[in-house]
């Protein structure tokens, strides 16, 4: 896309149109998605050192309203991904922030009601980087409530990549304390957070309801290959009420 044009769309969409308090929704989600379009089809420099911060900056504001907690946003969640759990405090907006390589930098928002009712908004999302270093680097697909006795946990299925010919599911437990969105690293055993398996592999992540159980396909490290291999089994973590225990076949 060409520089002077590609600042003239930015410029049209970052107008001073005002943000949802003052504009109806669906004109604001159709700008949201044009947003997308442009971050996607610009220069990777462009992308990266104008668009970027934009398109970040664009979707905290229109997020931190008050009245888009209940709107559904469907045009926008056929562009990025969208979950909300279903006792309708916490919704997660996360996408591929196309920032190019093997190694996939992925954007994570998380809109949620806090105890007192108000409305907050929260990046957890890993910086680009080397290494992650945010609450999860992975785009969140699926969502469930666990209930404690005295505390909600939202689980989220994750899925990403760190190159070497891997890609990986991941599992992600938050609650929403009075700092905001807080991991729960006791929830899973730390060498269960992250399922790696080679490209092409199916993982086959799933969550069963009514059994408050998750599974998957076993993956092992082959250190002569220095690839994960199947080894044909299936993985069970249960939940007990605070935390998931792995279930033998």
């Amino acid at each position: 896309m060409k520089p002077l044009f590609f600042c003239w769309i930015l410029g049209a969409l970052l107008s001073t149109r005002g943000l949802a308090q003052d504009r109806d929704l669906s004109q604001i989600e159709t700008d949201l998605v044009k947003l997308f379009e442009v971050y996607r089809a610009a220069d990777y420099e462009l992308r990266y050192d104008s668009v970027r911060p934009a398109l970040r900056n664009r979707m905290e504001a229109v997020f931190s309203e008050v009245n888009t907690l209940n709107y559904p946003f469907d045009s926008l969640g056929k562009t990025i991904k969208m979950i909300a759990s279903d006792d309708g405090k916490v919704r997660v907006l996360s996408w591929d922030e196309a920032t190019g390589g093997t190694w996939h930098d992925m954007a994570v928002l998380v809109q949620y009601l806090a105890a007192d009712g108000s409305l907050h908004v929260e990046w957890i999302d890993s910086d680009i980087a080397e290494e992650p270093n945010g609450l999860t680097p992975d785009l969140l697909y699926e969502m469930h409530t666990l209930k404690t006795d005295q505390d909600t946990y939202y689980l989220c299925f994750g899925w990403g990549t760190f190159g070497s010919g891997h890609h990986h599911n991941s599992l992600f437990v938050f609650s929403i304390a009075d700092t905001g969105v807080t991991v729960c690293d006791a929830c899973i055993d730390e060498r269960l957070q992250f399922i790696f398996a080679p490209r092409g592999a199916q993982i086959d992540l799933r969550y069963d309801t009514a059994q408050w159980c998750i599974r998957f396909n076993t993956f092992v490290m082959d250190n002569e290959t220095g690839f994960y291999r199947p080894t044909g089994g299936i993985t069970q973590l249960q939940w007990n009420g605070s935390r998931f225990v792995t279930v033998e076949e």
